[in-house]
């Protein structure tokens, strides 16, 4: 670790995972820490080249030993932390606080722990203290405004509070001085803060005012070069976000607060007690004696589960799943708990890079195979074109494979026009059901953004192309789905409709014109209401909400407000 830098970090951070295999993992974890205390106590003053890299190993060597390394690391952190205020130990103090306001920047602390230890220093905001909360918020102050406002305020809060208390106490002091006590002391009486506490007050209300425009090392937007959004050093951020090993540690941290780190009263000392249930707490033993008890049950579903494995494998081969990889991808889609489940699963297929094109395709096909339409696979979707960029290009050409089964015209994917009508009675048509499924997974994807609106502009909406029954009924219940959504997603449909409306202006306008175009008809037509319910203009899916929808969306098209 001496020879630690920012260009090696990843390599000694496996390292010491290595060492872990073979030794205790706290005992490797008390080690690092000690050796990480002892530079930045007794050494000279760390640069923010060291401190973000001593803040990187932590959170490295957290991802690949386990989550209580950055727990217990933190705590003695804050022992030494509170040792240094206490001798008045300016350099070590800074030096603490530099890598400790960098666990947060890089993403491995939840922001909580940092409000807990500005909260602290506001207690009593003397000249080392000050120095400190300006150090933090130099640091850290932009990620956490932006991402915990809330706690942002009530930090603001806390301090002008106590601002107010030292004025008036300094105020009351002046008052009992006189008048001839000098010009200086009075001057400095009626601050009653130091010029340190003052520019960091300065820094809060640009801070809440989001006016901070923050130089070398501060983080925040103008950050220093070669750092990431926030500040940190690019290469590490780009480490860190490439380990899955660390974003699970952070998650395993989210609920980790400053008073668990200090536990001044003893409480959290048992078990794990960083994790969100803390295991050895009250809560926890009886959870377990819970989870005792269901043992037998869990047992007893064993073997269902693996006639339920055999059942998927013999589905999968019944879709034409003619591959390993396709049959793994459906076997972990239809066999997981939940959609986090699945895509966590999905994640960590040992799959090649052509290979992992198979994941959107099994996913439609599956959500299209439905009886009903169920919105996991939606939901399952977007999450994944977040985590993987690439499958987002994939899944439209998926989505466009499915629609040219339904309306086979004459402007085809390829870009050649053609007759759609030779050949087309040999085919089978599609089933009304698949024709749904794929109509309101397609909206969803619209309206969640995995979908980009350029997405459409291979419909015809006006019917000139698709003349054929499915397809105009696909088209009708993909803009019903569209316009339905309710009333808290209705930004994101606009959005839909104003990027229509942007790609399709200017001078012809192209494919994205005759988009445009065919929707403006579409939504003027009696044909958009055919099917839907009546009811109020406030139920999603009847035909008045549809209609003002509509409305809404033919002022966009036509760039007016909606």
């Amino acid at each position: 670790m001496n020879r630690m830098g920012e260009s090696n970090v990843a390599n000694i951070a496996r390292e010491i995972a290595g060492i872990a295999r073979d030794v205790p993992r706290r005992a490797v974890g008390d080690a690092c820490t000690a050796e990480i205390l002892k530079a930045l106590v007794h050494g000279p003053r760390a640069s923010e080249q060291y401190a973000a890299a001593l803040a990187a190993f932590v959170a490295g060597v957290s991802g690949e030993i386990g989550p209580e390394l950055a727990a217990r690391f933190g705590r003695e952190l804050l022992k030494s932390l509170e040792a240094a205020r206490l001798d008045n130990n300016a350099r070590a103090a800074s030096n603490l606080c530099a890598v400790f306001a960098r666990l947060h920047t890089c993403g491995l602390y939840p922001g909580r722990v940092v409000y807990g230890l500005l909260t602290r220093l506001v207690g009593t905001l003397d000249e080392l203290d000050a120095a400190l909360m300006l150090s933090l918020l130099r640091c850290a102050g932009p990620r956490l405004r932006s991402e915990d406002p809330a706690g942002m305020r009530d930090f603001i809060a806390s301090l002008q509070t106590r601002v107010a208390e030292l004025r008036e106490k300094s105020k009351e002091g002046d008052d009992d001085q006189g008048q001839g006590q000098g010009q200086g002391q009075g001057q400095g009486g009626a601050h009653g803060l130091t010029k340190r506490a003052r520019l960091m007050l300065d820094m809060v209300v640009d801070l809440k005012n989001n006016k901070r425009v923050v130089g070398a090392g501060a983080g925040g937007a103008g950050g220093a070069e070669g750092g990431d959004q926030w500040g940190f050093p690019a290469a590490l951020a780009k480490w860190l976000r490439a380990s899955h090993a660390v974003g699970d540690a952070a998650v395993a941290l989210r609920a980790l607060t400053h008073e668990r780190l200090v536990d001044e009263g003893g409480r959290w000392n048992r078990g794990q007690w960083w994790l969100p249930d803390a295991t050895g707490t009250e809560a926890w033993f009886a959870a377990r004696a819970a989870q005792d008890r269901s043992d037998g049950i869990a047992a007893r579903n064993a073997a269902a589960s693996n006639d339920e494995g055999a059942e998927l494998l013999a589905k999968a081969k019944g879709l034409r799943m003619n591959t390993e990889a396709r049959r793994a991808i459906f076997c972990v889609i239809m066999g997981a708990e939940d959609f986090a489940d699945a895509l966590d699963r999905l994640l960590g297929l040992p799959l090649a890079d052509k290979q992992e094109r198979e994941i959107p395709r099994v996913l439609v096909e599956c959500c299209l195979q439905e009886k009903a339409y169920n919105p996991y696979y939606e939901t399952l979707a977007t999450r994944l074109c977040e985590r993987v960029k690439s499958h987002r290009l994939t899944l439209q050409l998926c989505v466009w494979d499915q629609i040219r089964e339904i309306a086979p015209t004459r402007r085809n994917l390829d870009g050649f026009d053609r007759d759609g009508t030779a050949g087309a009675d040999d085919k089978p048509k599609v089933s009304v059901r698949r024709i749904a499924n794929l109509a309101r997974f397609t909206a969803g994807l619209l309206v969640s953004g995995a979908l980009a609106p350029t997405a459409l502009k291979v419909i015809d909406f006006g019917g000139g192309l698709d003349s054929d029954e499915r397809a105009r009924l696909h088209h009708r219940l993909l803009l019903q789905a569209l316009l339905s959504a309710p009333a808290a997603k209705r930004g994101e449909v606009h959005a839909v409709f104003q990027g229509v409306a942007r790609c399709g202006s200017g001078r012809g306008g192209g494919e994205m014109g005759a988009l445009r175009a065919s929707l403006g008809q579409a939504l003027g037509s009696g044909e958009l209401l055919e099917g839907l319910p009546k009811g109020d203009v406030a139920t999603p899916g009847t035909v008045k909400y549809v209609k003002k929808a509509a409305r809404e969306a033919s002022n966009i098209l036509q760039g007016m407000l909606a």
